[in-house]
């Protein structure tokens, strides 16, 4: 007959055991999923971002133009990170109902049409020589693919 405190080890021991092995299944588990997903990236990979380089430094430089045109004081015009393009939002827009006609158009005549949302701040003097921080948004009309032309078709100037 075994002794009390052995009974006790053993059922310590099962009870440890099924929580490792259960451990292990879920471990299993955990690294098929992991093997699943990594095919599935290998076999579908994550769309190209949609609007190019190229694109997002012609229409930051035009919409910084026309806010510009907009402001007050246009000679002090501070665009907050000028030099990067890392913290403006380049966003492919949903077009309008006439643009949408516009775009069916020349999308029958052989022209591309791409609708393009750009976002920034900008610190500018105001009337009374106050700088203020706004925030900024254009709205860019690519036309064509090869040699595309860029038309601001709206911008809006926030201050806060």
């Amino acid at each position: 007959m075994a002794s009390t405190a052995a009974k006790v080890f053993l059922g310590f021991g099962c009870g440890l055991l099924a929580v490792i092995g259960g451990g292990l299944a879920t471990c299993a588990g955990c690294i098929a999923l992991f093997r699943n997903a990594e095919q599935e990236v290998r076999e579908h990979p994550p769309p190209e971002p949609s609007i190019s380089i190229e694109d997002q430094v012609n229409s930051w430089h035009l919409c910084k133009q026309h806010v510009s045109l907009r402001l007050r004081a246009p000679s002090t015009a501070e665009f907050l990170d000028d030099d990067s393009l890392g913290r403006h939002v380049f966003l492919d827009a949903d077009p309008s109902k006439a643009e949408k006609k516009l775009a069916a158009k020349l999308a029958a005549k052989g022209v591309l049409v791409k609708y393009l949302l750009v976002q920034g701040e900008v610190d500018s003097q105001n009337g009374f020589g106050a700088r203020l921080r706004s925030k900024f948004e254009c709205s860019i009309q690519r036309l064509g693919d090869d040699n595309p032309e860029l038309i601001v078709t709206d911008t809006h100037i926030a201050t806060r």
